[in-house]
């Protein structure tokens, strides 16, 4: 984490314990911090609200189990944090048995799904599905062509339709959420490619099944329109599954196809920035040159990068108001954008 920013420090150890790797220089970090003087009851409101509690239990948990077994947290952080562990263990589990069911009977009517978001990332991309907090709701890519079939197979499982929102249709059965989605975000919003997505999505095993996901540079590029599209809110969860992308996949990640792909999708702008976000907040492993490659113009990155200069200390100073004026909350969306149009499309939007 740079040192230009001037951050307390129940939040730099927030930051420091919001990953599943941590190296002996992040380690002895840690350690270091927690022999300071640290507002626990600010730390914890912190991890639960940027949902990185799981995160920050297992760091803890490491570093228990490591020699460093004189480093002081109290007992109700530690009850806090075990608790919220658990949790999210078991309802991990149990939506994605609901997931596997949905997808065995949309294979049964020949119709192709792909897991979105928390869902998928809790068993591709951390190394335990609790680490990785999943809400009530279960997102499920199809093809528009699906969409009616889909919607009437959900019916006949007990799912009652809510209503639509745009590309999205919404269910809900129990206390499950399904958001069935015919794309990543709405079509004004962005020139996602949905054909090539699909095209490159990539099928693998996991726990005896069968999955179709999207591939990691397409899924780092979904989750860096989720973010833009979730601003001026901000949980750092979500940056949390950018960090873990680019760790590992460090050595398959394709830098050209990012790089051509967001240009052609006219969100190098956004590509840049939430990158950037995540070496200056978790210092993730990007290529010595990756600024190099992903480049927006000039003029839009000197603007993005003073934003980011500008608001960085803003990030974890609120927990339920956002950041940044509403304003400045759409100037930062357009300057995101490569293409004046679609930056026009997000004011006239506002």
């Amino acid at each position: 984490m740079p040192r230009q920013y001037q951050i307390n420090t129940e939040t730099k150890l927030l930051l420091y314990t919001s990953k599943t790797f941590l190296n002996k220089q992040e380690l002895t970090l840690i350690i270091s911090l927690l022999r300071q003087s640290i507002n626990w009851k600010v730390f914890l409101q912190l991890a639960n609200h940027h949902r990185c509690s799981a995160l920050v239990y297992n760091a803890f948990s490491n570093l228990k189990e490591s020699s460093h077994r004189d480093v002081n947290i109290p007992n109700y952080i530690w009850e806090g944090l075990r608790n919220y562990y658990y949790q999210s263990l078991a309802k991990s589990f149990r939506l994605w048995q609901i997931f596997i069911k949905i997808k065995d009977a949309f294979n049964q009517s020949s119709i192709p799904c792909i897991p979105l978001k928390g869902i998928i990332l809790a068993r591709t991309v951390y190394p335990n599905p609790a680490l990785r907090p999943v809400l009530a709701d279960i997102d499920i890519l199809i093809e528009e062509s699906k969409l009616a079939i889909a919607k009437n197979k959900l019916e006949a499982m007990g799912f009652k339709f809510l209503k639509k929102e745009s590309h999205v249709l919404l269910f809900k059965k129990e206390w499950s959420l399904l958001e069935l989605h015919t794309r990543i975000l709405p079509q004004w919003v962005n020139r996602v490619d949905m054909k090539l997505l699909w095209a490159r999505a990539q099928r693998i095993d996991i726990e005896g099944s069968k999955i179709l996901t999207l591939s990691p540079e397409d899924t780092l590029l979904s989750l860096s329109l989720q973010l833009r599209n979730d601003w001026p809110y901000f949980h750092l969860f979500r940056l949390c599954d950018i960090n873990e992308i680019i760790t590992k996949y460090s050595q398959f990640l394709d830098w050209q196809y990012l790089a051509k792909t967001a240009q052609q999708f006219g969100i190098k702008g956004t590509l840049y920035f939430y990158l950037q976000l995540c070496q200056s907040l978790l210092a993730s492993p990007l290529p010595m040159d990756w600024n190099k490659i992903i480049k927006p113009r000039l003029f839009w990155r000197y603007i993005l990068n003073k934003l980011l200069e500008k608001n960085i200390n803003q990030l974890f100073s609120s927990f339920l108001q956002p950041m940044m004026t509403r304003r400045e909350s759409q100037f930062l969306k357009i300057t995101m954008n490569d293409y004046i149009w679609d930056s026009l499309k997000i004011f006239l939007h506002r």
